[in-house]
């Protein structure tokens, strides 16, 4: 079963982790010394993690599209688990960095009040946004990992995606 697709597995799946690690390590590390109990520091800290959501997000995405064409299930239904816990955690970040928002804006001086009103109405928008598409993105390793162990009861085994159409085999959608 050595599958030329399989050798760039490892270098693919290093990439991925490397756009997911880098970034985040950045904005954590941008935050020390962490100050949970100051409204400035929550609500900064919170935009800047709307800022950085970008890049990690596509290496979630590569991560979980190298999941599925090389048939890893067990990895896809990892991938899927974090991402609703991401879910979760950018729900929360949002409803937070909301109150913020409005204790923050009793502070602002009247003729920034409107460019402080659209950077906090972006930064919300990617953060709802980066929910839905974590959300969308757990939903599709659910079900993609539910099929392949449908398939593995019934006796069928669940070929990678990508072998399938290297092979030419007919795949049943």
């Amino acid at each position: 079963m050595d599958q030329p697709q399989r050798y760039l597995a490892s270098p693919a799946y290093a990439m991925a982790a490397i756009l997911v690690a880098f970034p985040a390590a950045e904005v954590v590390l941008s935050l020390i010394p962490w100050r949970f109990g100051v409204t400035a520091w929550r609500f900064s800290a919170v935009g800047l993690l709307s800022r950085g959501l970008m890049t990690p997000m596509l290496g979630v995405l590569m991560l979980a599209g190298l999941a599925m064409l090389l048939g890893h299930h067990r990895f896809l239904r990892v991938l899927a688990v974090l991402s609703s816990l991401g879910v979760a955690v950018l729900l929360a970040a949002l409803g937070t960095f909301v109150l913020d928002a409005l204790e923050m804006r009793a502070q602002v001086r009247p003729e920034l009040k409107r460019a402080f009103d659209l950077a906090s109405l972006q930064a919300a928008v990617k953060l709802l946004v980066s929910a839905v598409w974590l959300g969308m993105l757990a939903a599709a390793g659910f079900r993609g990992t539910r099929r392949a162990r449908a398939e593995r009861r019934s006796g069928r085994r669940a070929e990678p995606i990508l072998a399938a159409a290297v092979s030419g085999s007919p795949t049943d959608e």
